[in-house]
């Protein structure tokens, strides 16, 4: 990685650890882009080279997290030897794995989520989208005849 990117990674990441501790010593209402990018370091012109607006730093990375815990599920499944079972696991796991790395991050941002109705409706709204693209990948998956049939008989 070149000193440019990994510098760019770096005030990323510095911008989202400033908001998370801003937002939960002042509120997220209260919290300026302007205070954001100065407990960062960076000027406001950086915090807009990463992120459009405030919000999008309590949603960083989370829509991808999913995407990636469905492309496992999609490598999972391409596997003959592999079960329903073990893709929908290793799926999870991709999700777990995202809340591992920086849990204190998730912790900050779930109470945001909680106290904040618009935001825990972003959050709700990219899950469910999640849960239908996988649902449909779970009946793509039955549907074509590797799996024995799941569905209830009388």
């Amino acid at each position: 990685m070149d000193q440019r990117r990994a510098r760019g990674l770096r005030n990323r990441q510095a911008l989202i650890q400033a908001a998370i501790e801003l937002f939960a010593a002042h509120g997220y209402e209260s919290v300026t882009i302007e205070q954001i990018s100065a407990a960062a370091g960076v000027a406001p012109r950086t915090f807009f080279h990463h992120f459009t607006a405030k919000d999008d730093i309590l949603f960083d990375g989370y829509a991808e997290r999913l995407e990636e815990a469905t492309r496992r599920f999609r490598a999972a499944a391409a596997q003959p030897s592999t079960s329903l079972w073990e893709a929908l696991a290793d799926a999870s796991s991709a999700v777990a794995q995202a809340i591992t790395e920086a849990p204190e991050i998730f912790l900050a941002r779930a109470r945001m989520y909680h106290r904040m109705p618009a935001l825990r409706a972003t959050m709700l709204r990219i899950n469910e989208d999640w849960i239908d693209q996988l649902t449909a990948e779970v009946a793509r998956w039955l549907n074509s005849g590797t799996e024995p049939d799941l569905r209830p008989r009388l």
